[in-house]
């Protein structure tokens, strides 16, 4: 299938400016790149080139000086020989993205309560949900969340953990993490300190810790 990933317009891809969702992209393609054709949308960046192919995926960087600019560009580049749309984290924006592509098919990736009331108007909702294949969460919880809201979701929801690259993270209780850990408690001078681990940004949005 070809298939076009559209980024929201925080950050690009690959993470080099950090991000959740754009972390998320780069860890995926690798496996999804060897039984499709990809292009990724993101937003355009000073050390990244406008316009590339890297390993077998196109990577189309576009301005994005406001949201609303950033979804214009992406729509003068979309057209009907995409297979499928897959578009993280902005509902609203299937929409905007399908309303002159009707015959290509879109879908959607949650990675925060997108479809609250006071993100997306109800009646946008229920046609979002409508016209997208499947949502993916990445949490039961947000996948719960808008099963509440709108209980026609529920057979397009699939909940698909991010995991963790073993190769990378060693486990805590094997020889070299149990290693690793003691090394850097020394290190920091908290040998007899218990830790608490918050991988997020440290805002309210996150909830209390």
């Amino acid at each position: 299938m070809k298939i076009a990933f559209v980024c929201t317009e925080k950050l690009p891809v690959p993470p080099v400016a950090g991000g959740a969702v754009q972390l998320y992209i780069s860890e995926i393609l690798p496996y999804i790149k060897e039984q499709h054709e990809i292009t990724v949308f993101c937003k355009r960046y000073p050390e990244l080139s406008n316009n590339e192919v890297v390993d077998n995926v196109r990577y189309i960087r576009v301005p994005a000086s406001s949201a609303l600019r950033y979804l214009r560009n992406i729509q003068d580049q979309l057209d009907e020989s995409f297979d499928l749309i897959h578009i993280f984290n902005r509902p609203k924006w299937v929409l905007d993205l399908s309303e002159k592509l009707p015959s290509v098919r879109f879908s959607l990736s949650l990675h925060n309560e997108m479809f609250s009331p006071d993100k997306i108007p109800p009646e946008k909702a229920i046609e979002c949900i409508n016209r997208v294949e499947f949502i993916n969460t990445v949490s039961k919880f947000i996948a719960d969340g808008i099963k509440q809201l709108y209980p026609m979701a529920e057979s397009k929801l699939r909940v698909v953990y991010s995991g963790v690259d073993i190769k990378k993270f060693k486990t805590n209780w094997s020889d070299e993490g149990i290693r690793n850990k003691e090394l850097l408690k020394k290190k920091l001078g908290i040998e007899n300190k218990r830790v608490i681990l918050h991988v997020t940004r440290l805002t309210p949005k996150k909830g209390p810790i």
